[in-house]
């Protein structure tokens, strides 16, 4: 990683006397405050409970089928085993209770511990992309511009709820963030050990996440480039093959196909490693397009990536990383007043940014605020170059300036918050309390949709249909039938099955009648309701999974003797 963070670390195993001289500067304890308390608000967010409600958490279960498989003997998951690994070494201590015979994992308060353990690795994560993001704005811009910009992405919705859960998007966030760090220091300064670095650090990345390899494809060839110009300052006759054969090229190369392989464990669990790409490249971890493979669909997603950023952002964070990508271009690109250089290193963040937008948004034809959120952090650095302009002291708008960068952060807090508020507030808590005292533990209920989007049945006899039909229905004949408006109507074509059988339970022609239809709406609600929530089939107005928290849920009964 970069230099100056590997002397901060460093600083850690110095001598006692500097030790005791050590200290952080008051905006960095506050930040770390406000994005630790902003990402644990909520942890707890549907447990108890051997599934939680977070669509694609990686739940403990998973982790312990690879543990117990000691990551070979074929064991393959959709997801690269890094973020695995992690989670076994803080499960370690659990596992070693297991073996005594102190702990079960077969009790729920034993395995909701794992959960924990798994989310609350996210919020130091979280907070860790934090101060990543604060350094990388310092290396481009300034430190003033480097915490403004990560304040700024600590009051996005998107922070506010994958550091929370134990998803990979903020793990991968993270080494993205550190792998960029390294990307701009070789930039600078072409050494060594950042190539080295920066490979292994992309290679952890990939291993996270795959999608993270889209920032691996045109990246190098510009280090490449980059690294030929600079060169040939020195050395005028430096060609780019001898660039291409540089010794810092190779060994990086190499540095990183040996993570890579290392990581994945191709060595010793080769089969499982096969296996897991075949699953990705035709299995059902494979992604269904939501555009049409043209040019047209690709223009609509360019589109709708625009809207995807600016509700990830809010529209003031939003309009001000605009206006401050335009203030850094025109800083650029203005005649120059004096002998300063330009500052090309914010431009050069785009390099894998458009990388992993050509190389991975663009082919797989699908787009959700989550698989843009890679993007943001380059983003909100010019957001924070913007607010940074807005403050400075020596400009006659200091003040006024000032109120307005206050007013944007304040809104973003509020903006933001409606994440922690629907989880806090989520309908399934009423809902579940509603069955203790109205359902009978031996009267079967019938839940229609994805185990995650609805309330938890543990103490009940319960049957889950994804794919509910009428004939499964009869077959089964529950006393209750449970929904969720995070799989409902909207999801099946109206000549289907899903379709028939939601239409005829709404109008009364099964025999059931609705009893209770609850959604707790909270008052701390800064959303557009319509956008988030709108479904037709495969169609929505914002891809997320925001819709999924506090949702509508209705609970019939059936009225036959």
């Amino acid at each position: 990683m970069a230099s100056p963070l590997f002397q901060r670390l460093g600083s850690l195993f110095q001598s006692p006397r500097k030790i005791q001289s050590f200290n952080l500067p008051l905006p960095v304890v506050c930040l770390i405050l406000l994005s630790f308390a902003i990402a644990l608000y909520g942890i707890n967010w549907g447990l108890p409970d051997w599934k939680a409600w977070a669509a694609d958490e990686l739940i403990p279960e998973k982790v312990l089928e690879a543990i117990d498989q000691q990551f070979v003997n074929g064991w393959y998951y959709k997801y690269p085993p890094v973020h695995y690994y992690l989670l076994a070494i803080l499960y370690s201590p659990l596992l070693i209770l297991q073996q005594l015979g102190l702990v079960n994992f077969d009790d729920l308060k034993t395995y909701t511990l794992l959960f924990y353990i798994g989310r609350s690795l996210s919020v130091v994560m979280g907070v860790g992309t934090i101060l990543l993001i604060a350094r990388l704005g310092e290396q481009v811009f300034d430190r003033r511009t480097g915490w403004l910009a990560a304040l700024g992405m600590t009051l996005t919705p998107l922070y506010v709820y994958y550091a929370k859960v134990t998803n990979l998007d903020i793990p991968v966030l993270f080494w993205t963030i550190a792998f960029l760090i390294c990307y701009i220091e070789i930039l600078k300064h072409h050494r060594f050990r950042d190539y080295i670095i920066g490979a292994v650090l992309a290679a952890i990345a990939v291993c996270t996440k795959d999608q993270f390899y889209g920032f691996c494809i045109l990246t190098p060839f510009f280090a490449i480039g980059h690294l030929w110009q600079h060169q040939r300052q020195t050395q005028p006759e430096f060609t780019l093959w001898q660039a291409v054969r540089d010794r810092r090229i190779g060994w990086g190369l190499l540095a990183g196909i040996v993570a890579f392989l290392i990581l994945q464990n191709a060595l010793f669990n080769f089969e499982g490693f096969i296996d897991r790409f075949n699953l990705i490249l035709y299995g059902g971890a494979s992604i269904r397009p939501r555009y049409e493979e043209s040019w047209r669909g690709q223009l609509e997603m360019l589109g709708q990536s625009f809207y995807h950023l600016k509700f990830s952002f809010g529209w003031p964070l939003w309009t001000v990383s605009i206006l401050g990508l335009i203030l850094y271009l025109w800083h650029c690109w203005k005649p120059q007043l004096s002998n300063q250089p330009r500052n090309w290193l914010p431009l050069y963040l785009w390099v894998p940014a458009i990388s992993y937008y050509l190389f991975y948004v663009a082919p797989i034809l699908y787009n959700d605020v989550r698989y843009l959120m890679p993007l943001m952090p380059i983003m909100v650095l010019f957001g924070g170059y913007g607010i940074s302009q807005l403050v400075d002291r020596t400009k006659p708008w200091f003040i006024p300036g000032t109120m307005l960068a206050t007013l944007i952060f304040f809104y973003s807090l509020g903006y933001s918050w409606t994440i922690n508020s629907l989880m806090a507030n989520d309908a399934r808590y009423f809902v579940e309390e509603w069955m203790q005292a109205q359902i009978l533990p031996n009267e079967l209920v019938l839940e229609v949709g994805i185990e995650k989007y609805l309330p938890r049945s543990t103490g009940f006899q319960v049957k889950t249909l994804e794919e509910p039909d009428l004939d499964q229905l009869q077959a089964l004949n529950p006393r209750w039938i449970i929904t969720s408006s995070g799989y409902d109507q909207r999801r099946f074509a109206p000549d289907s099955k899903g379709y028939a059988f939601f239409q005829e339970l709404s109008g009364k022609k099964l025999g059931y009648e609705m009893v209770l239809k609850y959604q707790t709406l909270p008052k701390w609600y800064w959303f557009d309701r319509s956008e988030v929530t709108y479904r037709f089939l495969d169609d929505m107005k914002i891809y997320s999974n925001f819709d999924k928290i506090d949702p509508e849920i209705r609970i019939y009964r059936s009225n036959k003797p």
